[in-house]
């Protein structure tokens, strides 16, 4: 397996998991923010204080795993990029310089070892 192939497979689930911690902050249903006597308020109420720490908290790592997993996809397409650039084979080498005799590749002007020119 390639380096690339196994940070993929990473990048995909912190991704998953960070929408996944989203998902999950926003499905949490806050209590109310007030207790009240009689209608009127009069404290706050500390379930809502725990649930919204809780929310906010869950809200913080998804979005931090989420950058991160996206972060991670987009270095590996370029790791992806870069090796499928490096991979392809090299250019066929069919001429050869009159002077030196080194292999030349096709349509070069002049001989890259001793720098004479080639005819085209």
């Amino acid at each position: 397996m390639k380096e690339w192939q196994g940070n993929i497979i990473g990048a995909i689930v912190i991704t998953i998991i960070g929408i996944g911690l989203i998902l999950w902050a926003n499905m949490i249903e806050l209590p109310t923010r007030y207790r009240t006597f009689l209608g009127i308020p009069y404290a706050v109420n500390p379930e809502f204080v725990i649930v919204s720490y809780q929310v906010v908290t869950l809200l913080f790592f998804g979005v931090l795993l989420l950058g991160f997993g996206l972060g991670i996809l987009a270095n590996t397409y370029s790791i992806y990029r870069l090796e499928k650039k490096l991979g392809r084979p090299p250019q066929p080498m069919t001429r050869f310089c009159p002077q030196c005799g080194s292999a030349v590749t096709e349509g070069a002007r002049f001989c890259y070892k001793c720098g004479k020119q080639l005819e085209t």
